[in-house]
C-alpha cells in the first residue's frame, strides 16, 4: 500500500550570523516606543509593524532572509518574487509569552532569534486539521503529531506558511539576562 501525504506544510530552518549590536538597536527602539502594541504578546513588548524595506541597521541579514524566502516560495510553487510586507520586533522578558495566532495577508512568515537564553519559551506549531479529534495515536510519527515545537537558539531563522497556527511558551529562563529578542517578518508575492 502506498501513502500519499496530503496538504503538506513545511517549516524551513537555517542559521544566520547575528550582526553585532542588533539586540542593542532593538532595545533602543523599544525604549523610544509609546505605541503599546498588544497583538499576540502577553507580558512582553511588540513593536509596531514596520514596512520600510531599507533596513540600514541590519540590511545584510534582511538580504540573507530574502534569499531563503525565495527558496521557500519555490518549494511551495509560488511563481512570484518575495516582497517584505512588514516586520516587527519582539522583546520577551521572563514570564512573557505569545498567544496562538497566524499571520494573515501574507504567504511566508519568518522569525529570527536575535537573543535566545536557555528555557526562554519554545515556539509551538499546531495542526491545522481535526486529526487529533478523531485519531488517538498509540505512537507519534510524522503523519499524526498534534503539534511541533522548536527551541529558540540565537541565530536560528524559521520560515513557515503564514497560515500555520503557532504560539510561544512562557519565558522561564533563569539566565542572568533572560530576555528573548526576535524579529518577525511577513512576505507577500509580487
Amino acid at each position: 500500500m502506498q501513502g500519499i501525504k496530503l496538504f503538506h506544510s513545511c517549516l524551513f530552518t537555517d542559521k544566520l550570523e547575528i550582526p553585532a549590536g542588533l539586540d542593542t538597536h532593538i532595545l533602543s527602539v523599544m525604549e523610544n516606543d509609546n505605541s503599546d502594541v498588544a497583538i499576540s504578546n502577553r507580558g512582553g513588548w511588540q513593536s509596531p509593524a514596520f514596512t520600510d524595506p531599507n533596513i540600514t541597521f541590519a540590511e545584510n541579514i534582511f538580504d540573507e532572509i530574502k534569499i531563503r524566502v525565495t527558496s521557500a516560495f519555490r518549494e511551495y510553487g509560488i511563481n512570484k518574487s518575495p516582497v517584505l510586507s512588514n516586520y516587527w520586533f519582539n522583546v520577551n522578558p521572563k514570564y512573557s509569552w505569545n498567544m496562538v495566532h497566524e499571520h494573515p495577508f501574507s504567504l511566508i512568515s519568518a522569525v529570527l532569534y536575535v537573543r535566545a537564553p536557555n528555557n526562554c519559551g519554545n515556539l509551538i506549531f499546531s495542526r491545522q486539521d481535526l486529526l487529533p479529534h478523531y485519531i488517538i495515536p498509540n505512537e507519534i510519527n510524522d503523519n499524526n503529531w498534534p503539534s511541533y515545537w522548536v527551541k529558540p537558539i540565537q541565530g536560528t531563522l524559521l520560515l513557515f506558511p503564514s497560515y500555520m497556527s503557532h504560539h510561544v511558551e512562557q519565558n522561564l529562563s533563569e539566565d542572568e539576562d533572560p530576555t528573548r529578542i526576535s524579529i518577525a517578518l511577513n512576505y507577500i508575492g509580487a
